[in-house]
């Protein structure tokens, strides 16, 4: 069953703002594509005698853009690293009573962020701030921070949301929220890609060295 595209309100508020999530996260890709490629060009310019001017500054501005803007995709995809000792050994009402609990923390955590990313743009922007070098502004890098913490946030509160309701009742299905994998799951998984390395080529290979 999937739980992002069931009859409920808040599976249809987790695939919305999925969609918003992943176009962040592809925005946050392509920039580091085009890092890549800027580089090369940069290495070729300065070989010929010709390097790129504002190279520096422009690096360094845009690493804001995947620093921060696939933060939101990776906490709905339970990428981040979590310290899940203790939850592993907790079941039930317990279980997402404590995924609550440090959801709420997480949020008031990046609220305080939210606040004063959005005060070091807001000053950026009166003052005029720019890049030593190249003299780029810095606001657009500075104000990447706020809203890429705001999709955080908003995506911690529908997290909130979703233990709540495995808090009032345990035996639902889960929407919204990231589960821990069991070890069954993380072998099986294991296997999974194992099986997938052990494509056509592998198997030619082996053939040929059992006739020889």
């Amino acid at each position: 069953m999937d739980a992002t595209h069931d009859g409920s309100n808040l599976g249809r508020l987790d695939h919305m703002l999925g969609s918003v999530e992943t176009v962040f996260n592809l925005i946050a890709a392509f920039s580091i594509f085009f890092l890549m490629l800027l580089g090369v060009s940069q290495i070729v310019g300065r070989t010929m005698g010709y390097p790129m001017w504002g190279y520096i500054d422009f690096v360094e501005q845009s690493i804001a853009i995947f620093a921060f803007m696939g933060i939101a995709y990776c906490q709905r995809a339970g990428g981040h690293v979590r310290m899940d000792l203790v939850l592993r050994l907790l079941k039930g009402r317990s279980l997402w009573i404590a995924e609550s609990l440090a959801i709420v923390l997480s949020m008031l955590v990046v609220a305080i962020l939210i606040y004063y990313g959005y005060t070091h743009f807001e000053r950026a922007f009166v003052q005029g701030d720019s890049t030593i070098d190249a003299n780029f502004p810095v606001w657009p890098s500075k104000l990447i921070v706020p809203v890429a913490f705001s999709l955080l946030w908003l995506r911690l509160l529908l997290q909130l949301i979703g233990y709540i309701r495995m808090v009032v009742d345990p035996t639902r299905v889960p929407i919204g929220v990231p589960t821990i994998p069991t070890i069954k799951d993380v072998a099986r998984q294991d296997i999974d890609t194992i099986g997938n390395d052990d494509g056509p080529d592998n198997k030619t290979t082996g053939q040929r060295g059992a006739g020889a």
